[in-house]
């Protein structure tokens, strides 16, 4: 057994001159840049991915495995069923294999997923084919959800139990085939699946019985056509199956089949004319009601006689939902994006409305009124949002109806015509940040904010805020331990306690002096001064007479009227960024800056704040943090809108991606002049949205904002070119970074069950195994006073099979983030073999008092001469020590 030796250097290092220089100036000095051209060839990292999804608090290795917009994943939502004893919904997503349950007696709370084989079923569909997502009944009988999906090896029976919401079982019913539609028949006990095969190939349409006890099919009833959906007629006990044959862009007449339960047998056909896609029961007048999807026609067929009695023109009809508390039947018309609602008493409709528009009928006029014609999702829901509405379910016993929409993530309850409710299904992560050891995911849908464990890669907690998203803007407060979210909607800033991880205080921009409209998008915080700042445009700024702001030795008053436009086509407001005080979180006044700011970079090194403008004037503007005003601007030409932003503490560089024409600019952060730009990917498939130092791997890295490429580039700041591209998933938007372990976590927005990719390190052969503050005497000590002797003693292991020559390094940086030190020593090291380097200071006078990080690293080499090879060795560990005035 080889026995581990220990090397102990005792290393002086010559810093106090350095340090009092350092405290004196500009106390931090960055290491020169190497010129892209004589840097080595750029080495793309080496990362491993991961995907948390946020709805089920599940992991799997890899990239995101769902293409959101992908022909199998068109419609993820849109197969509900409910359970009318526990009062749960249950809503089927094939692209994530979950089903999601919410509690329909609280708000609609998703309480659970249960993941369930539904995507293997299209994945493998030789002919993909949005009509064929998983379907979903509730057989009230026992207690159990039934899912039956389709793949190219038959199609399969899902059984889940409502009592226990777990999955109790998979069966095969058939070989081939694929399942279009499923429901309960309470009256047999029997469960009724239509399945669809094209005769050209040998097959059959059919209506199939199926025994829930067993998982067998009992009885195949052959339908003339290719059967879509279901519907049952509890007063006559028929089952009513739609059916449609168009395809190959030929229109013949359809057939809805009616089938007695009784018998299992077609006692009657009802021809109707094209493309009939949804079907539902009204139980007051035993009505049966068909729609067209082709002629945008809905039917109403008499259930005592099976012969149709009306006929109403609703326009690219799809799915439809009968609510037995207000009487109305709802309809989906995807062509237009909206739900509309029928007055079933009178068989009538009104005009449509357009995106998230709903019509109602006056049933008593018998005639189409636009009282609420103009009617509009409550100002909660994104303005996309009720674009894919295809899923509804009748909860009687709240008296509503329920529906969802695919492209959103939102549920909605209509009552009356009317939405009543929104809420949110699926996560639909956007900022991300990160503080105190965890990730920060804001969502844009819901007022969740899901707290992730940056070490075991889990969700901690779910915090709710006060309204529902979108929240643009997301900063972290280490000094204060805060978090500041911005809301577009309420136009206020949520102030986050991330030692306790809860809502401390809601400050509204309004309730501060701020007016006309304020809408906040990004937000940062300068550790420097402890001040943070918010974007605001379409804004007016005066703060309030109770408390007079001073900055710069003026009251910050600015004027930003919504008429006052500037830009490419006069369509983007001016703005001005608002400066809160991060100890007290007053408001200390406002920095005008120009059109539409969008996301602040603060650079460490100068004391700067860069806010890039979204008015196409290619500008970014400066704010000077130690006076809290305007200090300059940066031109990046004409037609480019800066939006993401970060800065390289390596080499003093600001990073700036043009959300316009893809490009990344690159300004020296000392005399603010453009160094270069380079192309982010391909133009137009990535736009960067948001970028984030890694100072693990000292690469850049940026999200994409162009759907749906969801990607990340990896930005090597020594060549100043990318050198490699993530796939995250459909959209990227948010990022963050772990600066300990060098994680970074992406919100892939577009990814119906809240994707957050965790790209992580290679593991490392070489180990810190502990950072330690000593005194004079060599005993560990954590409290000093100037004048002190303070020793830095970093311990490495070298855990590899061969030889290592390392660069151990110790950097110690005060309370607001800026680096005082730097001190390093090479070390050589045998396999097995552990070695100890001591730094020595003597703390001079001149040194502030307060609380200090040590932070040890191992590098391969030193980075200017490097370049692109230059490496982590380790995983850097921390120690922190303060100091107080001899």
């Amino acid at each position: 057994m080889r026995l581990h030796r220990t090397i102990r250097k005792r290393v002086r290092v010559a810093i106090v001159l350095a340090l009092s220089t350092l405290i004196l100036g500009s106390l931090y000095s960055p290491i020169f840049r190497i010129p892209a051209s004589k840097a080595n060839s750029p080495a793309a990292p080496n990362l491993s991915a991961k995907t948390l999804l946020l709805a089920s608090n599940t992991e799997y290795d890899g990239p995101p495995q769902e293409n959101f917009w992908g022909n199998d994943c068109l419609w993820t939502t849109a197969s509900v069923a409910y359970d009318s004893k526990n009062r749960f919904v249950y809503e089927a997503d094939h692209c994530l294999n979950l089903v999601y349950i919410l509690d329909a007696a609280n708000s609609h709370k998703v309480v659970g997923a249960i993941n369930v084989p539904m995507r293997n079923c299209l994945d493998r569909l030789a002919i993909p084919s949005p009509l064929v997502w998983p379907t979903i009944a509730f057989d009230s009988a026992n207690n159990h959800v039934y899912i039956a999906c389709s793949g190219p090896d038959g199609i399969h029976l899902i059984e889940i139990d409502a009592n226990t919401n777990t999955l109790v079982k998979t069966s095969t019913i058939a070989s081939s085939g694929l399942a279009s539609d499923i429901i309960f028949d309470p009256d047999n006990g029997m469960l009724y699946v239509s399945t669809f095969q094209d005769p050209a190939y040998g097959g059959t349409n059919s209506l199939n019985v199926v025994d829930p006890t067993t998982d067998t099919i009992t009885t195949s009833i052959q339908v003339p056509e290719y059967p879509l959906a279901i519907t049952y007629d509890k007063m006559n006990r028929d089952m009513y199956v739609t059916g449609y044959v168009f395809f190959n862009n030929v229109q013949e007449t359809s057939n809805v089949a009616v089938i007695s339960t009784q018998t299992n047998t077609v006692v009657q056909n009802v021809p109707l004319a094209g493309y009939d896609m949804g079907i539902a029961y009204d139980s007051a007048d035993n009505t049966i009601y068909v729609t067209d999807f082709y002629n945008g026609n809905v039917y109403m067929i008499d259930g005592q006689t099976n012969q149709i009695s009306g006929v109403v023109y609703v326009g690219s009809a799809f799915t439809i939902e009968y609510d037995s508390t207000d009487s109305n039947l709802y309809v989906t018309v995807p062509d237009f994006f909206a739900v509309t609602t029928y007055w079933a008493a009178t068989n009538s409709q009104g005009g449509h409305v357009g995106v998230g528009g709903i019509t109602v009928i006056a049933g008593s006029s018998n005639t189409a009124t636009n009282a609420v014609a103009n009617l509009a999702p409550p100002t909660i829901i994104p303005s996309y949002a009720n674009s894919c509405a295809m899923g509804m379910i009748d909860d009687p016993l709240a008296g509503h109806l329920i529906a969802t929409d695919s492209c959103s993530g939102l549920g909605y309850d209509l009552s009356n015509g009317t939405i009543t409710t929104a809420f949110p299904i699926l996560p639909f992560p956007w900022m991300v940040a990160y503080g105190d050891g965890k990730i920060y995911v804001t969502d844009y849908n819901s007022p969740l904010v899901f707290i992730v464990n940056a070490t075991t890669e889990a969700v901690m907690k779910t915090l709710v805020l006060p309204t529902i998203g979108p929240e643009f803007g997301i900063a972290f407060d280490g000094i204060d331990h805060k978090l500041y979210v911005t809301s577009g909607i309420t136009s206020s800033v949520y102030i986050i306690d991330t030692t306790k991880d809860i809502l401390e205080k809601t400050i509204s921009l309004s309730g501060n002096g701020i007016t006309d409209g304020a809408i906040p998008s990004g937000v940062a915080y300068d550790p420097s001064n402890g001040d943070v700042y918010v974007a605001l445009y379409n804004c007016n700024i005066t703060p309030t007479p109770q408390s007079p702001a001073t900055v710069g030795g003026t009251v910050g008053t600015v004027w930003c009227l919504g008429s006052q436009k500037t830009g490419q086509g006069a369509q983007y407001y001016r703005g001005t960024v608002a400066v809160f005080s991060g100890s007290t979180d007053s408001l200390l006044g406002s920095v005008t800056v120009g059109g539409d700011p969008y996301y602040p970079a603060y650079d460490k090194a100068s004391g700067q704040m860069y806010i890039g403008l979204y008015d196409y004037s290619g500008n970014v503007s400066i704010i000077d943090s130690k006076t809290n005003t305007w200090s300059g601007t940066i031109s990046l030409g004409k037609n480019t809108a800066p939006t993401a932003m970060t800065f390289d503490p390596m080499n003093g560089d600001m990073y700036i991606g043009d959300s316009s024409n893809g490009y990344c600019f690159v300004v020296d952060g000392a005399t603010n002049q453009l160094v270069t730009k380079f192309q982010l990917g391909s133009f137009p498939t990535f736009l960067p949205m948001l970028m984030a130092y890694n100072p693990i791997d000292n690469n850049i890295y940026a999200t994409s904002a162009f759907f749906p490429y969801g990607a990340v580039e990896a930005i090597s700041p020594s060549s100043n070119s990318v050198t490699a591209t993530l796939q995250a998933g459909s959209q990227t938007h948010g990022i963050a970074v772990d600066p300990v372990s060098g994680k970074i976590f992406v919100a892939n927005s577009f990814s119906s069950a809240g994707d957050l990719v965790i790209f992580s390190q290679p593991t490392f052969t070489i180990q810190i195994t502990g950072l330690q503050t000593l005194n004079s005497q060599g005993t560990p000590q954590t409290t000093f006073t100037t004048g002190q002797l303070l020793q830095l003693s970093e311990s490495l292991s070298n855990l590899g099979g061969s030889t290592r020559s390392t660069l151990a390094v110790v950097s110690v940086t005060d309370s607001y983030g800026r680096q005082m030190l730097t001190g390093t020593q090479p070390l050589t090291l045998d396999p097995g073999q552990q070695g100890t380097v001591l730094f020595f200071l003597t703390i001079p006078s001149t040194f502030p008092a307060g609380t200090y990080k040590a932070t040890g690293q191992v590098w391969n080499g030193f980075r200017n001469q490097l370049g692109s090879s230059f490496q982590q060795l380790a995983q850097p560990v921390t120690a922190t020590f303060t100091v107080s005035n001899g």
